[in-house]
């Protein structure tokens, strides 16, 4: 039997399908030609170490078929919502992608609304919001001199606040994009990122082509993290490459959920311009395949940190969150 709570998920879903898929969904979308170049690969930069460190801030339970079509729409799957922070050896930190809010779990209705919050689709738990995970492996989010995310929905971008004094890297499109946002698509909570005054707006068509991506931005100016244009999942999406002593790695935010989005570009049920979507999904695949014979890329999808949970390499850490267990009342 479905449990209620599928039922009104999968009804949710439907309802949102419609809405935003119904007029081009059974276009037949043809492998676009990317270029087997990576430009602006060879340039010359200094090498640096780079450590990058994964943390989970929470989970969300969401229908398959909504990540993948010809996915499950029966039952729900639990999916991490990660958060990233990259230590640069002489530069200090970068944030990618802060994960939840704790008010996800201290005020739900007033921050997610009567309909998500009871609809109990996310979870975090205290202690596990980013800032939190940081301090207790030794990051001061004092010292996060940047914070970039991948694009402003809520799971993506609720901890930027508290991150004050760094500068916030966010593409002008997807601040456009989330102020103008259409009801059903409005997953942009403002409350999040308002406030901050130290911002710098990239306007990806004014940047180069860099790799296979369509323009860029350097964060440190040593080719270290470059942030790279994969609009589509939202009108600004944002991906970061890193480029240390250690490897290549791709942070690819919703572009791809999960290894099958990039690796068979398995069409999600929604994305904000699927056509756009669909570019990204082949210009990360192309990448991949570009440098495969110069030790490979590790990616990590939005929201499956399989490939960092099996990573054997020297810049990555992956930091198990543990729950601290409820204090019992003392019965006495």
């Amino acid at each position: 039997m479905t449990s209620p709570f599928c039922a009104l998920l999968r009804l949710l879903s439907c309802c949102l399908l419609i809405a935003t898929l119904l007029p081009g969904c059974a276009d037949q979308r043809r492998v676009p030609r990317i270029e087997p170049v990576l430009w602006g690969w060879e340039q010359a930069h200094e090498p640096v170490d780079l450590l990058l460190h994964a943390f989970n801030t929470g989970t969300m339970r969401i229908l398959p078929g909504a990540m993948a079509r010809g996915g499950s729409w029966q039952e729900a799957s639990e999916i991490p919502v990660p958060a990233f922070v990259v230590e640069h050896e002489s530069k200090g930190l970068l944030v990618f992608d802060t994960g939840y809010s704790p008010a996800v779990r201290d005020s739900p209705e007033q921050y997610l609304g009567p309909l998500l919050a009871a609809l109990d689709l996310c979870d975090t738990e205290p202690g596990q919001s980013l800032p939190e995970q940081m301090l207790a492996v030794g990051l001061d989010p004092a010292d996060v001199g940047y914070v970039a995310v991948s694009h402003l929905h809520f799971d993506h971008a609720g901890s930027v606040e508290a991150f004050a004094g760094a500068t916030l890297l966010l593409p002008r499109r997807e601040e456009e994009g989330a102020w103008g946002a259409r009801w059903f698509e409005d997953f942009f909570f403002e409350e999040d990122w308002d406030d901050i005054e130290r911002r710098t707006v990239i306007d990806y068509a004014a940047t180069e082509p860099w790799a296979t991506f369509d323009g860029h931005y350097d964060v440190f100016g040593d080719g270290s993290a470059v942030l790279v244009d994969l609009h589509g999942h939202t009108a600004g999406t944002q991906g970061l490459v890193l480029r240390g002593r250690g490897g290549v790695i791709l942070l690819t935010g919703d572009a791809a959920y999960t290894e099958a989005s990039w690796r068979y570009v398995a069409q999600p049920a929604f994305a904000q311009d699927m056509d756009d979507w669909w570019q990204q999904a082949w210009r990360i695949n192309r990448f991949v395949g570009l440098l495969e014979d110069e030790g490979g890329v590790l990616v990590v999808p939005g929201h499956d940190l399989r490939s960092v949970r099996e990573a054997d390499r020297a810049d990555l850490r992956y930091h198990e969150f543990v729950a601290v267990p409820a204090v019992q009342a003392d019965a006495d």
